[in-house]
């Protein structure tokens, strides 16, 4: 922003050009409300060399701020803070609209808390699902290896075999004193 009203004030003849880039610069800090702090003391800084340059310098600075606003913004702030480009637009008009300066100041850091909190949500609730699908797994895996050790254990032997050993179990059990 700063470089862009350089060079715009300086190809229009405007002195202090320095100045106004500056704080062009510093007010392009707050986005989307940035340019509409600067344009002011611009266009009135480009008055008094006539009604061409004040419509040039105008419309520059308009389309400079349909460029960063559409483009610059969602790109740059997105990519350093790892946010999807509609999120970055919607959650600045969100909070510039509910909160004003200090909610457009605020929107791309709530924005990014909020997503962090959700993919942390999500991975929970998957390590949670992966955790109860392993239990019933190894349960089940648990109930199929008790019935095979079960059948192995009996294999090749009559059902009057299976009934005697089942039974000198239970009579052991029972002649066993309660400890």
């Amino acid at each position: 922003m700063a470089a862009f009203i350089f060079i715009l004030l300086t190809a229009c003849g405007i002195p202090n050009a320095l100045v106004f880039a500056v704080f062009g610069g510093l007010a392009d800090v707050l986005p989307y409300i940035g340019i509409f702090l600067t344009m002011g003391p611009v266009v009135a800084a480009a008055l008094p060399y006539g009604a061409v340059i004040v419509t040039v310098v105008f419309l520059l600075m308009l389309a400079y701020e349909e460029f960063e606003s559409r483009v610059l913004v969602p790109v740059v702030y997105g990519h350093s803070m790892r946010l999807p480009s509609s999120v970055v637009l919607f959650s600045l008009i969100a909070g510039a609209t509910l909160f004003g300066i200090i909610g457009a100041l605020l929107a791309l850091p709530a924005a990014a808390t909020i997503l962090m909190l959700i993919d942390s949500a999500r991975r929970t609730a998957g390590r949670n699902r992966n955790r109860r699908e392993t239990r019933r797994e190894e349960k089940r895996r648990a109930q199929r290896t008790g019935v095979r050790t079960q059948n192995r254990r009996h294999a090749g032997r009559g059902s009057i075999a299976i009934a005697v050993e089942m039974s000198g179990v239970r009579k052991d059990a029972e002649d066993k004193p309660a400890a």
